[in-house]
């Protein structure tokens, strides 16, 4: 009895530990307490316990009474559940996100991470009523099976993001809330619909971690920094407007970390990016019949050391001109450009320490 790998509990409890020596005893056995309806069977001496899918992590209590003929002995028995850090999606009953049925250990929240596994035969669904919330996203929806999210809801991650499946993205928004460092990655690139930054630290990064996540509608930076990491992210959206900032930005700091804005034939388009808390945006602002589609930008901070670090080729006459040197490269790759239809304006910005 007192060896608890004999017990079996049911979805929804993810450990159990027993305590108390109850009397090992001949028949006449009976368990008492408020929760008894989670007994499997109150006259044995090894029932299950099975705690429902709505029920909080905590202890139940129960008085275990076992009679002979001689006398009767009782013991108390505290049943401990804890909850664990993940819940598995397996479609039991249908595709909705937001049944506990659907989950190994009912919903998760903003502490427990979402494995959306393959196996399941019913897809996984965030519908556009209620918001989603999980700790981190697993997705592992591969082979025709999705993690889709049709309608025009929220998910809201805590943590971390790896795609390493099928995600379908709908119309619905995707917030980066956590208050600390997060990531987005996993052996698949992801394309969002609107993706917002929000994280709560302020001073924490968003990182990319996998090549070519794409933007479809709006990015939205309300707090914290998204990192390119080395990598590209893609706005797909052609409009101006298609980036917006309230707080935040985009850190690139290298030449492969660039923003590769597909964009329309007019308009100015502001890259927010940023470095050490200085928000230095780069304006391209499309001037007259400019037929300019792809605006690759990227820039990095060259060591603060009064070098001029003149590219090969380059003739600036370093005499005159070195009091008008800034400490950061940008690299701007406009295609397709047509030279004699095309003109832009551009807008440097830099840190007061460049």
């Amino acid at each position: 009895y007192d060896d608890e790998n004999n017990w079996s509990w049911g979805a929804g409890v993810d450990n159990v530990y027993i305590y108390g020596t109850p009397s090992e005893g001949t028949p006449g056995i009976v368990w008492k307490g408020d929760s008894t309806s989670l007994l499997s069977d109150t006259t044995s001496l090894t029932p299950t316990f099975t705690p429902n899918t709505n029920s909080n992590p905590g202890s139940y209590f129960f008085t275990l009474s076992v009679t002979d003929s001689c006398a009767t002995e009782q013991s108390v028995v505290i049943i401990k559940t804890t909850r664990g850090d993940s819940t598995i999606w397996t479609g039991a009953t249908d595709t909705d996100w937001f049944k506990d049925a659907n989950w190994s250990c009912r919903i998760p929240d903003s502490s427990r991470t979402a494995i959306i596994a393959n196996a399941p035969p019913n897809n996984c669904i965030i519908g556009s009523s209620g918001t989603a919330k999980a700790l981190n996203i697993v997705n592992q929806r591969t082979g025709g099976n999705t993690f889709s999210f049709p309608g025009s809801g929220n998910l809201y991650v805590y943590g971390n993001w790896q795609n390493d499946g099928t995600f379908s993205q709908g119309t619905g928004t995707v917030t980066f809330k956590g208050a600390g460092y997060q990531a987005i990655g996993g052996s698949i690139a992801t394309k969002f619909y609107n993706l917002t930054v929000n994280n709560s630290s302020g001073n924490q990064n968003v990182t990319l971690t996998q090549n070519n996540d794409t933007v479809a509608a709006v990015l939205a930076l309300t707090q914290g920094t998204l990192a390119l990491n080395g990598n590209t992210l893609v706005i797909s959206n052609g409009a101006s407007g298609a980036v917006t900032r309230s707080s935040g930005f985009i850190q690139s700091e290298g030449e492969a970390s660039v923003v590769n804005w597909i964009t329309n034939t007019g308009g100015s388009y502001v890259f927010p990016f940023g470095y050490l808390g200085t928000y230095i945006p780069f304006t391209f602002n499309k001037m007259g019949n400019a037929t300019t589609r792809n605006i690759s930008t990227g820039t990095w901070n060259t060591s603060i050391d009064n070098n001029l670090n003149l590219p090969s080729g380059t003739t600036l006459d370093v005499d005159t001109g070195t009091q008008f040197f800034i400490d950061r490269w940008w690299a701007i790759t406009p295609v397709p450009w047509t030279v004699d239809v095309d003109s832009a304006g551009v807008t440097f910005a830099f840190t007061t320490v460049e």
